[in-house]
């Protein structure tokens, strides 16, 4: 039966040969994770684009002409009201008493409409700050790939007593290797995190500098 530290060191060893097997060869894999934030920032704008059009232009600001509303009732015309009405003029058609069609013009109360604001409502107040969010993802993920240094601070940060070999293994690691070694230490205790940097940094054959991918 394996102890403890057997044990661990068994796992250190699997990780290693793990993370060698697969260094170089996850380019693709890296970037492609960078192109679907990006994907995802075109769906959520196109979203938000697409609901602009249906609404004839007064959607983006929806929610915060809602709120000058809330606070001046006197003063401004309920948005809502304007973009889903409650009631409408409609015209009835129906055969009168010689058998001529006649017409009645009538109001009509929309109901629907009742639920429809809300919906647009809580559609607006999701996108806007989603909107915000995937951006700041996409300018994340690309200063990831092009500043290596910021690699570095957005690992998880190892044991003060192997700082600097980390500092220096973020430097020589691709984006690509380095992406897969952060999504390993999210998935690994932190004593065995360490030792696996360590191990790794005895490596002498990383990538160039200059190579960001």
């Amino acid at each position: 039966m394996l102890t403890d530290e057997e044990e661990d060191r068994k796992r250190l060893k699997k990780l290693k040969i793990g993370f060698i097997k697969v260094r170089g060869k996850c380019t693709n894999y890296a970037l492609t994770f960078g192109l679907l934030e990006i994907f995802n920032l075109i769906i959520v704008i196109s979203n938000g684009l697409l609901i602009e059009m249906f609404l004839q232009g007064k959607f983006h600001d929806f929610g915060y002409r809602l709120m000058v509303y809330w606070n001046n009732y006197d003063l401004a015309l309920d948005p809502m009201d304007s973009i889903f009405p409650k009631v409408a003029k409609c015209k009835f058609h129906k055969h009168g008493m010689g058998g001529a069609i006649q017409s009645h013009d009538a109001l009509c109360v929309l109901p629907l409409n009742y639920v429809n604001e809300k919906i647009y409502l809580f559609l607006w107040i999701i996108l806007i700050p989603l909107t915000f969010v995937s951006t700041l993802a996409v300018l994340y993920r690309f200063l990831l790939i092009t500043c290596p240094w910021l690699r570095f601070y957005a690992m998880r940060k190892p044991s003060p007593k192997i700082m600097r070999q980390c500092k220096r293994l973020v430097w020589k690691l691709s984006y690509s290797d380095w992406f897969i070694l952060h999504l390993m230490s999210k998935n690994i205790a932190e004593d065995l995190y360490d030792n696996l940097l360590e191990e790794i940094f005895k490596e002498d054959d990383f990538t160039s500098l200059s190579k960001i991918c």
